[in-house]
């Protein structure tokens, strides 16, 4: 008998939680509740409206919007009240360049595509390099090892 292996797809949220030094198992579990939470809302937004570009940004920012809060609880790498907008801002943008590029409307996508995906990394990546050590950087969780070094 032979048995198949299946790979696993990575976790939403594992790059993530690995680059922000953050603890994986919160940070994924905000990040996939966000996202489902954040997917429904937008797509009821989007059943409300008829199926155009404008439809989709909106829903792009409402989805980014929960997702940035779900992660901002799990202890995202800025405040909260930076965060959120910027999540928003960017699945808007990823959104936008995906649909611009590639992607039709009405075809009825759940999320943006590669091209707005590496978008978002990148301007993330950019604005989290901007705002380290400024006042909206959330400050780091104390460890067990910086606790007990102090």
């Amino acid at each position: 008998m032979r048995v198949e292996r299946h790979r696993r797809r990575p976790e939403p949220g594992a790059a993530q939680a690995w680059a922000f030094r953050r603890p994986p198992a919160r940070w994924m579990v905000a990040s996939a509740l966000g996202l489902a939470v954040g997917n429904g809302l937008a797509a009821a937004l989007a059943a409300l409206l008829p199926d155009s570009p404008s439809a989709v940004l909106g829903g792009a920012a409402l989805a980014g919007a929960v997702l940035g809060a779900a992660q901002a609880i799990a202890g995202a790498p800025l405040r909260a009240v930076a965060w959120i907008p910027l999540l928003a801002a960017g699945w808007t943008l990823a959104w936008g360049v995906s649909l611009a590029l590639a992607i039709d409307a009405e075809q009825g996508f759940g999320i943006f595509g590669s091209t707005g995906s590496l978008l978002l990394a990148v301007a993330l990546a950019v604005v989290l390099r901007l705002t380290a050590g400024t006042r909206i950087a959330a400050a780091p969780e104390a460890s067990p090892e910086t606790t007990a070094a102090a």
